[in-house]
Formats: structure tokens, C-alpha cells, sequence
């Protein structure tokens, strides 16, 4: 007890008179436009928890109530904010009291409803709170009634109370952004210019950020009873909304949004002179780091486009016209931002996905979509490859719903085409029938997130407007960030599905730009890149495809370059084996590993390549019609210059080598159980290899004499699954050629490593013991040994004895 009063019943009513300050709303409440301040203001008015109010009940009619609320409508203006706080809650309870709605709502606005207005500026906050939230509950109770009696009075109230003030700009933002849009030579709102002159009105006049949420919600609430009684005050409603777009509190932006979309519903097609600078005040709020208020801002500037602002849409995409630069842009920043690109990479799955569905929206209703269809199909094609399951569904959905409406819309002209033409028709030509089939038969898989070939108009579609975007894909495909080569490589493989042969027409930039993708060390950008040529080499002749990576492969280009168009080139061969169109091409494929020195190379990354390339085309040639022919032949010998171990260095074992090695093994498996064959592939490779027993060309001399000895190493080891023995005797003569080569390039070589010489010796000595007199004669033997002799002499191997003598014993038996 304290001078007579017990303290808790002090406290009691200290709490009960003074709301709680500054609290944050939870994400998920404003999401539903009650946010945890406004359930706390409405329920402070509704039943404050420790002090009773007074309820003044029992008026008859207007004149009653008048004269029952007179002295509480007075306590308003005392100078105890405790007691205007009292007055506030008595008059907000009264008026809830009464059962008559008619009653209540006459009451509400001929009595009290002016004098709840003018405590919007009171100097308290919280006498500020409890006012805007006793009139909005009264609103919502009398609808349409009490709003269009109300608007007159409200309006200057809520534009003065939701103002900007302290700028070196005067005038209203809608007078900015006209004059802006009339400067514009676009016949758009720049959004940068309008921001930039926006942030020269100043701060906001309501300080209290909970306060200014409540007059949102009590717009929100005008907006919806009073949707006949607007048009005068549309004006007024768009300068507010033009200023709470900068507001700095994030739940008065959430809330702004709605209350932007429920006014852009109510208004429809009056808002045409306005909705561009509209769409210009709200697009910096798609950058806002939360991401309820993107997720806001996306649905609310959604209807907008539909009420004139659709040409804003190229500065949602950031377009720049080719044919018009601004005169700004030579002296000083021409700043466009990509919203549109920055939401659908954004790392809110919510986000994306309400994008996706504004952008859909967009393509099927808008009466413009004709113009911007270019633009826009790549933003929901993207939503196929993102990695949430939700946004692919959304995304393929609206894409399906697209291309049945483009049937629609050319009926007459597809009318012919749907009736008469099979499945496998296609817009520009026919699909090729190997494709269809190995569709059919599940050789070739759909890509996900498609479950079955595109319908012809979505193919239509995506045909129509790919030249748009074919010159953007290139660009971020050859771009030197790694995230946008990645986007770009996934992006290319869905229009490649619904492109089918239309895009053989767009070889001669996607190919280049994959190779210059395909030069990273990130494997992920390796596998998407490798991906969407396997896909684009379903539809193109592979022919051509080669044809213009060719040039990519000679030596003029730098290492790098020429491994990224080999990756290609091999994708190209695995996607055309697959469908069957890559028959007829295996010869000039090996014939080019040779003739570039592909096969040759001593750099490890070119080296393996080049060992994928002949695999694949080794893989080819071992289920062709002309297994065991020249071209099996040739990427025989390509493989063995591959696993020939580069020069100069010791007898460990090269990755690059090891697999073209197992490349050969995997080739000559795939000719069968036939001896014969794999016995004509050795016998065409030492022809190729021993030419007139004399050094070749396009091959390095050491290299050479490697390769030669590994042809035998490798019958040894078992690769050509054939017995040593046996397939020296029936290759008799090429083995003698081989031998003989041996022994002229021991004569006439150069100086030969330790290396090459123990593998040189290693090879003699087996062929010898196999190979008759009457093939390699004794004198031809002791010419031999005495060469190799001669060069253990030279170099290195003169100076390890012990070496040399291991060499000539060797050679001896």
C-alpha cells in the first residue's frame, strides 16, 4: 500500500492507459494484412485488459446520441492525453454497442466521426493509434454507408498525415512523374528518373511507422466499401500510394501493395493516364531485402500492366533500343536495372514463383501480349529450369496453356496442319523421323521437367520468338561470370526441346557460343553446356555441326579453345548416335584427329579430349555397317598415339594416356567375338603407323617409335583380346614392316630417352621370339640389335652401364 492505494491496481491502470510501443510484425501476419501491432491496437479498443470502459448506450436516434457523447467528444480536446485516450476507447465501445447498423452508421458519421479524424494529428501517439483504429472498425462495420460520406473528410486528413516533407521539391509525385513521362521519348516513366527526383521531397511526415500502418489499413479499408465513390479522389488515392512507396517501415510496404492492387481493382481502365507513373514509383520496391514485400510488390504491379502501363514492362526488362540512344547516356550513367532478371534468380522459391504466375498472366490475358511475347517467354521458360519442383510445375502449366491458346488464336491458318499432317509435322518442315522413333522408343529422353514432347503451338511459340533471345543467350553464354553462363546453358536446353529442327537455322552462333561456355573448370556449366548440345544435335545434321567446329580444332587457337570444341564436337557425336544421324560421318571424324594433331598433343586436358572424342566416335564405328574398316582403323591408331605416354618423362602412367587406353579396349570389344576384324584394325594400324617405314609427318619422331611399341605393349597387356602369338602370325608381314621401321628410325632418329629405348627393347624382344626368319632375316635381326646397341650408347643410357647391358641381353634372347 501506498498513501491509501494498493500499487498493483496503480500499475493496473498505468498499463491499461498506455499502449504498448514500437513491435515488430511477424512475416507471416502481414502476409494477411494483420500485422501483431494492429491485433494489439484493435484489441486495446475492443477490451483493454485491466481497466473497465464506459459504454454509453441507449440512444434513440442522432440527436440522442449527440446529446449523450457531447461531453466525451469534449474530454477529446483536454489537455491530459490519458483522458482523450479514454474518450477515445468510451466512444469507439458506444458505438460498437449499438445493434442498429443503420443507427450505428448515422451516429458514426454526423457525430463522431470528425471529431475521431481531427485526433489523427494528436500529439500523442497513442491517442493517434486508437483514433484510426476506432474509425476503421467502424468502416468495416458500416461499409459502403459510412465511406462515401466520409471520403470528403478523410482524404485531406490521410494526404496530409501521408505526405513528405522537408525537400528541395515541392510539388506532388504525381506532377513529377507527369512531367517526367511527358519528357520521356519513349512514352514511358523512367524509373530511375522518377526515383531520383522522388527522393527530393524529404521524409515522412508521420513519424511513428505503426501509425502510418494503420492509415494504410484504413485505406485499404475505404478503398474496399467505397469502390463507387473513388473516381474523385483517385488523384488524391495515387499521390499517397506514390509516397508509401518509399517508405522505409517494410510492413507499411506490404500493406501499401495491397492496398495498390485492391485500388488498380476498383479503378480498372480509369487509371490509364497514371498507371505508368504508378508502375515507376513501385518497381525499386521488387528490389526490397525482405521477401514478403517483393512478393507484394510482384502481385500489386501485376493488374497495374493491365491498365495501361504495358509498354513499362521494357523497363522491367531493362530493353534498350538499339536504333535510340539517349542523349544522357554521353554524359553521365544511362542506369537500367533488370528487375525481371534479378526475381527470377531470386533465393525466395515464393518469389520466383509469383513471378512466373504474374508473368503468365501477362502472356494469356494481356490484350498487348503480341508485342511483349518476346520478352517475356524467356522469364517463364526459366521457371522450367529452376530447381524448386513447385516453379517448374507453375511454369510448364502457363506454357501448355500458351501454346493452347496460340492454336486458338490461328485456327484458320492451323486448321489444315492439325487435320492432315501426323504427330511427327513440324511448323517449319518435318521432324526427322529417327528423332521420332527414338522418342518412341525411349532411346531419347524427354528433358525434364517436360513428360512429353511440347504441344505444336507451345512449339509455334517458343519458334516464333527465339531469334529475340538468341542474341542474349550467346552474349550470357560467353559471358565471363559463371552463374549467368550456367542460367544460360540450362535456359538453351528448354527452347532446344521446343525448337526441334528450327534450330539448324541458329548453328552457326549457339556452337561457337557453347565452346566458349565450355571453357571453365566449373562442372556443373561442363554438364549443362554438354547437355544442350547432346539435345541440339538430335535436330541438326552433324555434318554441319563439324563443319563449323573444324576450324576450332587446328592449332592456330589456343589450347583451351580447342579442348572446349572437342567437348562440343563429342556431345554432338553422343546426341546424333543416339538418333541415328551421325552414319556416314565416322571417317572424316577420325580422319581429322591426325590431320589437326589432335593425337599428338603432349597437353593433358587436350590429350583427354581428343581420347572422349575417338571413344565416341570409336563407339560409332563399332555398331556401323563397315566395322573393322578404314575409320575403326584410324581411331585405332588415334587411340594409340593417345596411350603412347608423353616424351621425356618416367614409366608412370598418364591419366590422359590410361584413358584413351581403355578407349581402345572399348573399341575393339565392340567389334565382338570376331578375331578376324580385330585382326584387320592391327594390321591397318601398323600399315598407318609404318608407312614405307619412315617417319610420318604430322608425328613427333620419339612419339612415334612410342606408338609403335605400344601397339605391342597393348597386344601384350590384352587389349586387342588376341593372343600375341596368333596375331603375329597373321600379321607376318606388317609386324616385319614394323620392325624394320624400328630399326630405320633407330639409324636415322634423333637421340631417343632412356624411356623410349627400355619400351623399344621391351617390344624387339617379344616380336622376335615370335616372328620366322623367313619374315625378318637374320642379317635384318643383327642390323637391329646393333641400333639399338648405337643408341644406348648416345644420351643418357651412355652413362648407366648397367642399363645398357641390360638392353643388349635383352635383345640377345
Amino acid at each position: 500500500m501506498t498513501g491509501g492505494k494498493d500499487i498493483n491496481e496503480i500499475w493496473a491502470k498505468l498499463k491499461a492507459d498506455n499502449l504498448p510501443r514500437k513491435g515488430a510484425a511477424k512475416d507471416a501476419e502481414v502476409r494477411t494484412g494483420v500485422g501483431e501491432r494492429g491485433a494489439e491496437l484493435v484489441a486495446a479498443v475492443a477490451a483493454p485488459a485491466a481497466a473497465e470502459v464506459e459504454c454509453l448506450d441507449g440512444y434513440k436516434d442522432v440527436e440522442g446520441a449527440e446529446n449523450l457523447f457531447k461531453r466525451t467528444l469534449n474530454s477529446l480536446t483536454e489537455g491530459d492525453h490519458g483522458v482523450r485516450r479514454r474518450a477515445i476507447r468510451c466512444l469507439a465501445a458506444s458505438l460498437r454497442s449499438c445493434e442498429d447498423l443503420e443507427l450505428r452508421t448515422d451516429v458514426f458519421v454526423e457525430v463522431v466521426a470528425k471529431s475521431l479524424l481531427r485526433r489523427f494529428v494528436d500529439k500523442n501517439e497513442s491517442c493517434r493509434e486508437l483514433a484510426i483504429v476506432a474509425v476503421t472498425e467502424n468502416v468495416e462495420a458500416c461499409k459502403e454507408d459510412a465511406v462515401e460520406s466520409l471520403l470528403a473528410y478523410c482524404m485531406p486528413v490521410l494526404e496530409e498525415r501521408l505526405n513528405l516533407k522537408g525537400g528541395t521539391e515541392s510539388r506532388s509525385l504525381v506532377e513529377i512523374g507527369a512531367e517526367v513521362l511527358q519528357h520521356s521519348h519513349v512514352n514511358r516513366c523512367d524509373i530511375t528518373d522518377f526515383s531520383r527526383m522522388a527522393k527530393q521531397r524529404g521524409t515522412q511526415v508521420e513519424a511513428s511507422e505503426e501509425v502510418r500502418l494503420l492509415l494504410v489499413k484504413l485505406m485499404r479499408a475505404m478503398i474496399k466499401y467505397g469502390k463507387h465513390a473513388l473516381k474523385p479522389y483517385a488523384q488524391d488515392y495515387c499521390e499517397i500510394l506514390l509516397v508509401l512507396a518509399k517508405d522505409p517501415f517494410h510492413e507499411v510496404l506490404v500493406e501499401c501493395c495491397w492496398c495498390l492492387k485492391d485500388f488498380v481493382e476498383a479503378m480498372g481502365s480509369k487509371l490509364w493516364m497514371v498507371s505508368k507513373i504508378l508502375l515507376a514509383g513501385f518497381a525499386p520496391v521488387l528490389e526490397h531485402r525482405r521477401q514478403l514485400v517483393r512478393i507484394a510488390a510482384i502481385e500489386a504491379i501485376s493488374p497495374l500492366v493491365f491498365t495501361g502501363a504495358h509498354e513499362s514492362l521494357l523497363d522491367l526488362c531493362s530493353f534498350r533500343d538499339p536504333n535510340i540512344v539517349p542523349v544522357r547516356a554521353f554524359f553521365g550513367n544511362d542506369l537500367k536495372i533488370n528487375y525481371m532478371g534479378k526475381l527470377i534468380t531470386d533465393s525466395c522459391v515464393r518469389v520466383r514463383q509469383a513471378l512466373v504466375r504474374c508473368v503468365g498472366s501477362w502472356l494469356l490475358e494481356l490484350p498487348e501480349r503480341r508485342d511483349h511475347e518476346s520478352r517475356l517467354l524467356p522469364y517463364l521458360l526459366s521457371g522450367l529450369i529452376d530447381d524448386d519442383e513447385r516453379v517448374q510445375a507453375e511454369a510448364l502449366g502457363t506454357l501448355e496453356k500458351l501454346g493452347d491458346l496460340y492454336i486458338s488464336d490461328n485456327a484458320e491458318d492451323m486448321k489444315d496442319k492439325l487435320y492432315y499432317l501426323p504427330d511427327e509435322a513440324h511448323a517449319h518442315g518435318w521432324m526427322d523421323g529417327s528423332v521420332w522413333k527414338a522418342i518412341e522408343e525411349g532411346r531419347v529422353p524427354v528433358p525434364k521437367p517436360f513428360t512429353r514432347r511440347p504441344s505444336l503451338g507451345t512449339r509455334l511459340l517458343v519458334q516464333q520468338n527465339f531469334r529475340g533471345s538468341l542474341t542474349a543467350l550467346s552474349s550470357e553464354l560467353s559471358s565471363w561470370q559463371e552463374e549467368p553462363r550456367l542460367k544460360a546453358a540450362k535456359l538453351l536446353r528448354i527452347f532446344l526441346v521446343c525448337m526441334e529442327d528450327y534450330v539448324a537455322s541458329c548453328l552457326e552462333k549457339l556452337l561457337p557460343a557453347l565452346c566458349q561456355a565450355h571453357v571453365t573448370e566449373d562442372k556443373a556449366i561442363k554438364k549443362a553446356v554438354t547437355e544442350a548440345t547432346r539435345i541440339l544435335s538430335w535436330y541438326t545434321d552433324p555434318g554441319l555441326s563439324f563443319s563449323l567446329l573444324k576450324a576450332r580444332l587446328s592449332g592456330s587457337f589456343e589450347m583451351r579453345t580447342r579442348e572446349s570444341a572437342l567437348s562440343v564436337l563429342t556431345a554432338v557425336v553422343l546426341g546424333s548416335d543416339q538418333v541415328g544421324t551421325i552414319a556416314g560421318h565416322e571417317e572424316s571424324l577420325a580422319r581429322c584427329m591426325l590431320d589437326e594433331g589432335l593425337a599428338v598433343t603432349n597437353d593433358t586436358a587436350l590429350k583427354r579430349a581428343t581420347a572422349g572424342l575417338c571413344g565416341a566416335v570409336g563407339g560409332v564405328c563399332s555398331r556401323s555397317k563397315g566395322r573393322g574398316g578404314e575409320a575403326t582403323s584410324r581411331v585405332a591408331g588415334a587411340l594409340v598415339l593417345l596411350s603412347s605416354d608423353t616424351v621425356g618423362r618416367d614409366g608412370a602412367q598418364n591419366p590422359a594416356c590410361a584413358l584413351a587406353l581403355d578407349s581402345l579396349g572399348d573399341l575393339l570389344r565392340g567389334l565382338g567375338g570376331d578375331d578376324g576384324l580385330r585382326v584387320q584394325v592391327l594390321r591397318r594400324v601398323l600399315t598407318n603407323l609404318c608407312e614405307e617405314e619412315k617417319f610420318l609427318d604430322n608425328i613427333p619422331p620419339e612419339l612415334h617409335v612410342v606408338a609403335v611399341c605400344k601397339v605391342f605393349s597393348s597386344l601384350e597387356a590384352g587389349a586387342w583380346s588376341l593372343r600375341r602369338a596368333k596375331a603375329c602370325g597373321d600379321c607376318e608381314a606388317e609386324v616385319a614392316g614394323a620392325l624394320r621401321f624400328l630399326s630405320r628410325a633407330l639409324e636415322t632418329g634423333p637421340v631417343f630417352s632412356k624411356v623410349t629405348l627400355e619400351k623399344l627393347a621391351s617390344a624387339v624382344g617379344l616380336l622376335l621370339g615370335d616372328l620366322p626368319i623367313s619374315s625378318f632375316g637374320e642379317q635384318e635381326r643383327r642390323v637391329l640389335v646393333g641400333e639399338v646397341e648405337r643408341q644406348a650408347s648416345r644420351g643418357q643410357a651412355n652413362e648407366d652401364r648397367e642399363f645398357r647391358q641390360q638392353l643388349v641381353e635383352r635383345l640377345k634372347l
